[in-house]
């Protein structure tokens, strides 16, 4: 339970799963309001490696974009070579 004088802390177990010596990893909290008949608040924990979720997403952003340029360029010169014929 939060008390005026630790609003803003929560304690979180020592085993959660992650090397917390890597400068890459993050915690992440999010809350969310559940309703039901007296609204509760629950917060999810996790943990990330933001360098490698960066590199992934980079890495999927890239190959979506090639895989959209090659088929335009496909259909591009289909029909150019249908024009000729």
């Amino acid at each position: 339970m939060k008390d005026n004088d630790h609003l803003n802390e929560i304690k979180i177990d020592n085993q959660i799963g992650a090397d917390l010596t890597s400068n890459n990893n993050s915690l992440v909290i999010e809350d969310r309001e559940v309703q039901t008949a007296s609204n509760i608040l629950v917060k999810f924990i996790s943990t990330t490696d933001m360098s490698k979720d960066a590199k992934e997403l980079t890495f999927s952003v890239l190959t979506n974009f090639n895989f959209v340029f090659l088929n335009y360029r496909f259909i591009n010169l289909c029909q150019k070579l249908s024009l000729r014929i």
